[in-house]
């Protein structure tokens, strides 16, 4: 399929200006990678406001980080961090969720505490919805 094959840069002039504006400072050289989208919740891990089953970290959320918002319990996919990085090593990985912006950012500064993972990180605050009917 060539919508995967085809770099996320070569993208970017289709995304909302506010996105474009966003995401061109970041533009990085071609890689020559193939590009992989990857969602985070129910995929990468499972995120939860209860934190009744077993979960490995529990994380609070801020907006603004000032205001506390709630608390997130994660479970993370087993060798999570070690299949993120192989694949980085292949791919330029962008990460989508469909949760907020300001829960979105403090998982990645967990993931990413080690090493660069995601290229982009894109959320709902991000999207253009179309109605396509």
């Amino acid at each position: 399929n060539e919508y995967f094959t085809e770099p996320f840069a070569s993208k970017i002039a289709t995304f909302t200006p506010q996105v474009r504006k966003e995401y061109s400072k970041h533009m990085t050289k071609y890689s020559g990678k193939k590009t992989l989208v990857i969602g985070l919740e129910n995929v990468l891990m499972l995120v939860s406001t209860i934190g009744e089953s077993a979960y490995d970290e529990q994380i609070p959320i801020y907006l603004d980080n000032t205001v506390f918002l709630m608390q997130l319990f994660l479970k993370y996919r087993p060798y999570l961090l070690d299949f993120l990085t192989d694949l980085r090593e292949k791919y330029e990985i962008i990460l989508y969720s469909s949760l907020n912006i300001s829960c979105v950012n403090p998982l990645v500064e967990r993931m990413e505490k080690k090493k660069k993972i995601f290229e982009y990180v894109f959320t709902e605050d991000f999207c253009v919805f179309v109605n396509m009917s």
